[in-house]
C-alpha cells in the first residue's frame, strides 16, 4: 500500500489542533481519544528532582492530570514524526506557558497512532497510545 505523501503534513496539523486546541478543553481532548488508548505519564518536580509515574487506560483520569492551572498556551520546540509498519509515531516537545509566556512546564509526549483501514472512504488514524514525561518548573498546588 503505497504511503500518503503529505503524511508529514497530516501530523504536524493534528499535532497544532491538539496542543492549541485540544489539550486547553478537556471537551475536545476526550473527543479525540479513542476509549481503550493507553496512557503513561511521568512527572518530574524541577526544583527537587522527584518524579512519579503514572498508566492510566481512563481518558478522564488523563484530562484531569494533565489539564494544568495556568496554562494558557502552547510552544511547540521540536517535532519528529516517524513512519511504521501499521501506523506512525510522533514525538512532540512542548513549553506549556501563562498568559504572561512565563513557562510553567515542560512535556515530551510520544504518540502511537495506527492507521484505520476500515474502507476506502472510511480511511484515518487512531490514538493507541501516548507516553508523556512531564516537567514542572513551578509547584503545583
Amino acid at each position: 500500500m503505497p504511503e500518503i505523501p503529505n503524511i508529514n503534513s497530516v501530523l504536524e496539523t493534528f499535532m497544532y489542533y491538539w496542543y492549541e486546541n485540544a489539550m486547553l478543553d478537556a471537551n475536545k481532548l476526550q473527543l479525540l481519544m479513542a476509549q481503550g488508548a493507553k496512557i503513561t505519564c511521568q512527572t518530574t518536580q524541577n526544583s527537587s528532582g522527584q518524579s512519579s509515574m503514572t498508566a492510566h487506560n481512563d481518558v478522564l483520569s488523563m484530562i484531569n492530570m494533565v489539564l494544568i492551572k495556568g496554562v494558557q498556551n502552547a510552544e511547540i520546540a521540536m517535532w519528529t514524526p516517524q513512519i511504521l509498519s501499521d501506523g506512525y509515531s510522533l514525538v512532540v516537545m512542548v513549553n506549556w506557558k501563562d498568559k504572561d509566556g512565563k513557562v510553567l512546564l515542560m512535556s515530551n509526549d510520544t504518540f502511537y497512532m495506527q492507521r484505520v483501514l476500515a474502507s476506502p472512504q472510511q480511511r484515518g488514524l487512531c490514538i493507541k497510545s501516548i507516553t508523556t514525561h512531564i516537567v514542572y518548573y513551578t509547584s503545583q498546588e
